[in-house]
């Protein structure tokens, strides 16, 4: 006997392309498909317009793994503690990304689940132990997440809008006082000779074109005498950026790389 015993899972639709939506959304979400990595995303929208059906269509074109948890039934903390966690923190079976889906997650408890949620990213700063630098490459997203850092911590902004004595005001005080906590920065204005070794961790949000510039900004907290171990942590969502990561690691030049992963997709 099907397990699909109720209509709406026996028909629902299984592609991107069955889902009846927007042609903008349709082809915003077909793109993720295609390149094989779907975002955190959040859904809103009345009830069966088809946030699930779309999230579920996505994830099975792409192959992963997912688990699907219902707000509305396991809006606890204890669900977050153990079943999120324990699943997120094993490897995938498939040996790619794995996914969960908050379906109806306007449900959760807001006075436990939801602010556990936001203290999974506070710890990724706070287990750093001392200051943090986040490196990012586009204007656009620097912004939008310093916004959402300084809802938690202390924030300096610097990037080439900010004027010289500004950023160097934040710099001197990023590096001999206590706030700001975190420093949010385009790596192109890490100059040479510039101290920030008050930095344990360097997080670099999305990777750059040019090796030097990469050397040059990490070395700002290496200093003979510093007072802690050095961290860099690397955030990567596609294939193209691992192999950027990799190449500016080894110093190697990226020149060409797009086409030479290119190269060995035809080649298999």
């Amino acid at each position: 006997m099907s397990e699909e015993f109720l209509f709406v899972e026996k028909y629902r639709p299984k592609t991107v392309e069955d889902c009846i939506l927007p042609e903008n959304l349709k082809t915003t979400f077909q793109e993720f498909v295609n390149q094989k990595n779907v975002p955190n995303l959040l859904l809103s929208g009345p009830p069966g317009c088809g946030k699930t059906t779309v999230a579920k269509a996505m994830l099975e074109q792409i192959e992963c793994d997912y688990i699907v948890i219902n707000g509305s039934m396991n809006g606890n903390i204890d669900t977050l503690r153990n079943e999120i966690k324990n699943y997120a923190s094993a490897v995938s079976f498939s040996g790619g990304r794995k996914y969960v889906i908050l379906d109806e997650a306007d449900y959760l408890n807001p006075n436990s689940t939801q602010p556990a949620l936001r203290n999974f990213m506070e710890e990724l700063i706070e287990e750093a132990g001392e200051k943090v630098i986040v490196f990012v490459p586009l204007t656009g997203t620097l912004h939008m997440l310093s916004r959402e850092l300084e809802k938690h911590w202390p924030v300096g902004v610097v990037n080439g809008e900010v004027a010289t004595g500004k950023r160097n005001r934040i710099f001197h005080d990023f590096q001999n006082l206590k706030e700001p906590h975190v420093l949010v920065a385009h790596p192109g204005t890490m100059a040479h000779g510039l101290t920030l070794t008050s930095a344990s961790t360097i997080i670099w949000y999305g990777p750059i074109n040019q090796n030097e510039q990469y050397v040059q900004a990490n070395g700002r907290i290496e200093r003979i005498g510093k007072r802690h171990v050095s961290n860099v942590i690397h955030i990567e969502a596609t294939e193209l950026e691992r192999k950027m990561y990799e190449r500016l690691r080894n110093k190697q030049k990226l020149q060409g790389l797009l086409l030479d992963m290119i190269k060995e997709q035809t080649e298999r």
